[in-house]
């Protein structure tokens, strides 16, 4: 892989759009959980799987762009930094994963993935089975909150960087917290 001085604007870019359409993705979720069913429901239903998929494609953008334009080298010197390193990989992982989960979800659930109000509809990739709808649901389910937990630990390590250890690993991402 390409190394960098510093993340590309777009690569920058990629990373906050992701984090925006992750916490949309959960906060979508935990309110449909509330939903009777209805076409309200099915509207939000398909903003969750608009903004899981975008998720995903967006993921694989992010790892072309890595290659494309490189990033900064990781210290990888202490347990943190090997830590930290594991949290970011699997994060990339768990972005795929949930939603690959969420599309097999919704097949065994006869239920066409509807993007974009409807606008798009992905096809239905197996024979509807509602035991296995079932267990991908919760299997979807617990990735999310795995990667929910993933997100909170590499916000902390932002933040041990920034306010603790005091050094620039932060600005790196977010240019407008400014170099110290």
């Amino acid at each position: 892989m390409k190394q960098a001085s510093s993340y590309s604007p777009l690569l920058i870019a990629l990373h906050w759009l992701s984090a925006l359409l992750i916490a949309g993705a959960l906060i979508v979720a935990w309110t449909l959980d509330d939903m009777p069913r209805g076409a309200e429901k099915t509207a939000w239903m398909s903003l969750h799987q608009t903004l899981g998929v975008s998720v995903l494609v967006i993921a694989f953008l992010r790892l072309v762009m890595r290659r494309v334009h490189g990033v900064p080298p990781h210290m990888m010197e202490t347990a943190m930094d090997k830590l930290a390193t594991l949290v970011q990989v699997s994060l990339y992982g768990f972005m795929i994963w949930v939603p690959v989960f969420g599309y097999l979800t919704s097949s065994f659930g006869g239920h066409p993935v509807n993007l974009f109000g409807g606008a798009v509809q992905l096809p239905l990739l197996t024979p509807q089975d509602h035991g296995t709808h079932e267990l991908l649901g919760d299997l979807h389910q617990a990735l999310a909150y795995v990667m929910l937990a993933l997100v909170g630990l590499h916000v902390a390590g932002a933040l041990k960087h920034h306010f603790i250890l005091k050094d620039d690993i932060l600005s790196r991402m977010a240019p407008w917290v400014g170099k110290r």
